[in-house]
């Protein structure tokens, strides 16, 4: 089949197909898939959130400050859920049983990933460097101000990371009895 009519083909089927709108914010976890302790953890979320009414912003700061560790780990459930998701779609639809594109997909996702969230970090610490810089000199900054600490941030150029993510996956296991 050429182009120009398989190109109409798909133009035809578009038209005969309704596709709902999608609503973003719509999706939702079910909390059957939820083991025990982490429901408990979601019902200790929405207590909170009942308690002020049902709206987040409505919670007082010394509340939220209080339990932000439970907010962060019932965050980090949610990320992990829906990393999980994703993982199973892009495998099972897209990728199947090829597992060297598995591999050259996840090895390019994860170090996209890594420096992603290195330069998230970078970012943060910039902003929290100069608001203390603002704090103390307002707009009257000297020049030798200094920078922020970036110590322990990983690599923030993606092909460095990549190279650093492939390179690391070929080192070889050293055998368990010291010898070499």
């Amino acid at each position: 089949m050429n182009t120009q009519r398989y190109a109409k083909r798909i133009g035809r089927l578009e038209e005969k197909m309704t596709v709902p709108e999608f609503e973003w914010g719509s999706t939702r976890i079910d909390r059957e898939c939820l083991s025990e302790r982490e429901r408990m953890l979601f019902q200790k979320v929405q207590e909170i959130t009942e308690q002020y009414g049902d709206d987040p912003r409505r919670i007082p700061d010394n509340v939220l400050v209080e339990n932000s560790e439970i907010a962060r780990k019932a965050l980090e459930i949610m990320a992990r859920r829906v990393f999980d998701l994703f993982k199973t779609i892009i495998d099972e639809v897209y990728l199947k049983e090829d597992n060297l594109n598995k591999w050259v997909f996840w090895c390019r996702f994860l170090a996209f990933w890594k420096t992603t969230m290195n330069i998230i970090e970078m970012r943060q610490r910039e902003d929290a460097f100069y608001d203390q810089v603002q704090k103390k000199y307002g707009d009257d900054w000297p020049d030798d101000v200094g920078k922020p600490d970036y110590a322990g941030i990983g690599e923030r150029d993606f092909d460095k990371a990549l190279t650093a993510l492939i390179q690391s996956s070929f080192k070889e296991e050293q055998p368990k009895d010291g010898t070499s």
